[in-house]
């Protein structure tokens, strides 16, 4: 994308490139729910990077959110995760990582906070191995909650990409 790495001030999403953006600027802020690993805490503090822990829908910076810790079991262990709300003109749009907690109690808790419609849906939906009628319930709330744009990502499985692409 031809941006520095130094010049990113602060970093929300998935951790895999984290390591990388710390090397090049170690005073780098992120924001994490409380539940997050100590080892992972360690880890980025050891890196020289600044946490802030963050349990509750609370604004980042102008019209950039975070959900706060949403939890959710996955597999029978708990699966907390977060996500970011963007206002834009068109409405909001959520970015999920997996969607472990479901991706309708991330989308209702960003529709809650933010006094507007819904307008795009983008990441894992956290639905790849689910029964076809799951899947068909999901997408008609995507419908009755007026979201108009779904990105699926990674985990959202082809089947339901499949019908997503459809309706």
């Amino acid at each position: 994308m031809g941006i520095a790495l130094s010049n990113i001030e602060e970093h929300w999403g998935y951790i895999g490139g984290l390591w990388e953006i710390l090397k090049e600027n170690p005073k780098m802020k992120g924001c994490i729910y409380p539940h997050f690993s100590k080892k992972f805490k360690n880890r980025v503090e050891s890196h020289g990077g600044q946490l802030i822990e963050v349990d509750k829908f609370t604004q980042i910076c102008k019209n950039i959110y975070t959900t706060g810790e949403i939890e959710g079991r996955w597999n029978g262990k708990c699966m907390s995760e977060q996500a970011l709300a963007l206002k834009t003109s068109k409405g909001v749009s959520v970015l999920t990582g997996c969607a472990h907690p479901s991706i309708i109690r991330i989308i209702e808790n960003a529709k809650q906070n933010i006094a507007s419609n819904v307008y795009l849906v983008m990441g894992g939906f956290h639905l790849r191995g689910k029964h076809k009628k799951t899947i068909n319930c999901i997408v008609d709330t995507f419908k009755k909650l007026g979201i108009e744009r779904v990105a699926p990502g990674h985990c959202t499985g082809k089947n339901a990409i499949k019908v997503f692409k459809k309706i």
